[in-house]
């Protein structure tokens, strides 16, 4: 049976109010968190997202709300008492909580599975200065110019069906321009724009974040790659000259780590702030499909860590991601309803309704989160604070209670429940725009205290 469509339960007349708390948890938090919520009407941010600067630079699916992240941000911020907090997320994604914790000069630490992920995080947090992100401009476009060579000397599997001829040519020679550039952080805001310009250029359908080829038509456009690419590098040149005007200079270096969240070790943070997968990549957000095409033109050794799992083929990074392996799922079944009777009634509708793909599907993606879960609490030190920001999405026609399952996993690991609450969203991209897909309407925000 396939899996249906990915959207969370309609939200209530009263979807941004806090909707529950734990009692003996401090007054003072609770107070501070409904009164961002009261002042912030549905949460929806519609049209005053945030997303200004260093966020917008280039297109990453599903990113968060920067006024809402960076506000949930600043009530642990102030419970704090001028304490600095440090913050960690195991799930950075491009690095909106990055940009909003530099931007209050606080200490943060990123993991991301995706090389394509956390070499957008770094150049948001790049600290080349003003001067040096000009010359980078003018230096690129030099190369460029100087370059008349037409060939096609770099090659990959699926080239010429993503790209037309004409356009592999024109990034093959900003390819080699960009490697004559001196400084890896110097490329590395340039691979980032090349990117850009790939998702821009290439035969594939910007409608979706998987890989689906465009109408006959649509391939013949008129599309000049080297212009493409000019114009994304003068915009994010000024947008990350005028990025560093926010920050806080006395804040130290983030530390940025490419990898599983269950197989790294950094050193535990005051407050974690991050939204995981709601699911598997396979059936929720393609962020590997998303990325593939764009880390195919990069210089790999560029890249942070060890990046070429990732472009082995069009999958191979979903399938490292949580949920992406099927094997012995089911044998994590028992286990994981014993911790969550949230979970165990929700496959007990999958059993009614004989749903044995979409069963192991969430069997194996719970087993996952929960493996990073573990380690996510090792992340976080005692008494400290995790927010995490989820969607309830659908399998198989039922809405998976992602919220409660994550509450009552870290529960079961020694978490003391918070507070949680509602956000109604106005818009928001998933997977595809066709008929197992749909637009998330809500998601939640659960508040957990390590201890």
């Amino acid at each position: 049976m396939n899996l249906d469509s990915i959207c969370s339960d309609e939200p209530n007349a009263h979807a941004a109010t806090l909707i529950s708390y734990d009692a003996a948890q401090p007054r003072s938090l609770q107070s501070r968190l409904q009164k961002f919520v009261d002042a912030h009407g549905d949460l929806a941010f519609s049209g005053d997202d945030g997303r200004d600067l260093a966020h917008d630079i280039v297109q990453y699916p599903a990113m968060m709300v920067p006024k809402m992240q960076g506000g949930l941000l600043d009530c642990f911020q102030t419970e704090a008492q001028g304490r600095p907090l440090s913050v960690v997320d195991p799930f950075m994604g491009s690095g909106t909580i990055l940009v909003e914790a530099r931007r209050r000069g606080l200490a943060f630490r990123g993991v991301d599975i995706n090389p394509y992920a956390l070499l957008i995080a770094q150049v948001k947090s790049t600290m080349l200065p003003g001067g040096e992100l000009d010359a980078l401009r003018v230096a690129v476009d030099g190369h460029i110019g100087a370059d008349t060579s037409t060939a096609l000397d770099h090659d990959f599997p699926g080239r010429s069906k993503w790209f037309r001829n004409d356009v592999a040519r024109a990034l093959a020679r900003i390819r080699r321009s960009i490697r004559k550039i001196e400084g890896v952080q110097q490329r590395r805001v340039l691979w980032a724009c090349l990117g850009e310009t790939v998702r821009v250029s290439s035969n594939s359908r910007t409608s979706t974040f998987k890989l689906h080829i465009r109408p006959t038509s649509e391939i013949g456009r008129d599309i000049d790659a080297f212009a493409v690419f000019r114009g994304v590098v003068s915009r994010a040149v000024d947008l990350l000259k005028r990025e560093r005007s926010r920050w806080d200079r006395t804040a130290p270096a983030p530390e940025l780590q490419l990898g599983d969240v269950r197989k790294v070790s950094i050193p535990r943070s005051d407050l974690l702030l991050s939204s995981p997968p709601y699911g598997d990549n396979g059936t929720t957000v393609p962020y590997g499909q998303f990325s593939y095409l764009a880390l195919q033109w990069m210089d790999l050794a560029d890249l942070p860590g060890p990046a070429r799992h990732a472009v082995k083929n069009t999958h191979a990074l979903d399938t490292k991601s949580l949920g992406g392996g099927l094997k012995n799922a089911l044998a994590s079944r028992a286990d994981l309803e014993a911790r969550s009777p949230a979970l165990a009634g929700f496959l007990a509708l999958l059993d009614a309704k004989d749903a044995d793909n979409g069963l192991k599907r969430v069997v194996a993606f719970y087993r996952d989160l929960d493996s990073a879960l573990e380690r996510c609490v090792d992340l976080v030190k005692p008494k400290g604070h995790m927010v995490w920001t989820v969607g309830n999405r659908r399998v198989c026609s039922e809405a998976v209670p992602m919220d409660v399952i994550l509450r009552e996993l870290l529960e079961a690991r020694g978490c003391t429940f918070v507070t949680d609450l509602k956000r109604v969203i106005p818009s928001k991209r998933m997977a595809t725009k066709n008929s197992i897909t749909d637009t998330m309407r809500s998601e939640t925000v659960v508040v957990v205290r390590n201890g």
